[in-house]
């Protein structure tokens, strides 16, 4: 089945938004840079509530960070929401390493944001994908080509045109 032209459209999008995500203008940029700069000496939680251990991370952050301005780090988990107690030891390692090590304990996920690190659930993840469909006119290629229709070549059965 050869793609039509929404499907062209559609994947072409998709590959500028990858692209863009990686640029180093990307949002949480400065977030993620010092995250991973702040390299923490000692990290230690036993049988720790998930509230206590945020409010120790964002201290420590403070403590480590060689700019003396921390990270904000955002506990977006409902209080209904099961999150396990947190024992952990960890030593001489990253801020961004330990928050993904804490999340992974406690069944959540992480993002950067511009801010901040927001953590939350997996299932209300906001970061997540989302694909909508845009239905567009037949003469939607020559308005981006601006105005200048091609020349047309006799039809191909493949769309490749191999």
């Amino acid at each position: 089945m050869a793609p039509t032209m929404h499907t062209v459209v559609t994947v072409s999008m998709a590959a500028v938004l990858f692209w863009m995500a990686d640029m180093p203008c990307a949002r949480g940029s400065e977030v993620r840079r010092k995250a991973e700069n702040t390299v923490l000496m000692r990290v230690q939680f036993r049988d720790a509530g998930f509230d206590e251990v945020v409010e120790s991370l964002q201290d420590l952050a403070e403590r480590y960070d060689p700019e003396r301005e921390g990270i904000n780090i955002v506990n977006m988990v409902p209080g209904d929401h099961p999150v396990p107690r947190i024992t952990l030891s960890l030593r001489r390692v990253s801020l961004l390493e330990t928050i993904r090590y804490i999340t992974e304990m406690a069944g959540l996920t992480y993002r950067i944001d511009d801010r901040a690190v927001i953590i939350t659930t997996r299932d209300e993840r906001p970061d997540r994908i989302i694909t909508r469909t845009y239905p567009v006119q037949p003469t939607f290629l020559d308005v981006i080509r601006g105005g200048r229709k091609e020349e047309k070549e006799p039809r191909r059965d493949d769309w490749w045109g191999w």
